[in-house]
C-alpha cells in the first residue's frame, strides 16, 4: 500500500505550475505547428517529468492493480498525453493536472481493452 502524497514528496506535481507550464508549451506548439506545417517543438523536461510522475502515479490506483500490463497502460499514457498536450488552452481551463488525468485514465482503460481482446 501507498501512503498519501503530501506537498513535499517527489511524486507531489504542483497543479498551478504545471497548469502554466502546459499552457505556454500549448501556445508554442499551436503557433510552432501553424509555421511550420504540422512540425512539432520538444516537450520541457518539467512537463515531461510531471506527466511521467502522474502516470506512474495513476497506475497505483486500485483500479488498475492486477493486470500484467501496466508498462505498456504507461506507456501509452504518456505518449498519448504528449501527443494532446498542445490541445490544452489555459484561457478556457485552469486545471491542466484534470486535463493530462484524463487523458491517461482513458488511454489506460483502452489498452485494457485492447490486452482482453
Amino acid at each position: 500500500m501507498t501512503k498519501r502524497q503530501k506537498k513535499g514528496d517527489a511524486n507531489y506535481v504542483n497543479n498551478k505550475e504545471f497548469t502554466k507550464a502546459l499552457d505556454i508549451y500549448a501556445r508554442a506548439q499551436r503557433k510552432h505547428i501553424e509555421e511550420n506545417d504540422g512540425e512539432r517543438i520538444k516537450m520541457n523536461d518539467y512537463l515531461a517529468g510531471c506527466i511521467v510522475k502522474m502516470s506512474n502515479r495513476l497506475c497505483t490506483t486500485p483500479r488498475f492493480s492486477g493486470y500484467p500490463f501496466k508498462e505498456e497502460m504507461i506507456q501509452n499514457g504518456i505518449l498519448a498525453a504528449v501527443k494532446y498536450a498542445h490541445k490544452f488552452d489555459g484561457s478556457r481551463f485552469n486545471n491542466g493536472f484534470a486535463y493530462v488525468t484524463q487523458i491517461l485514465f482513458s488511454h489506460f482503460i483502452l489498452t485494457i481493452k485492447a490486452e482482453k481482446k
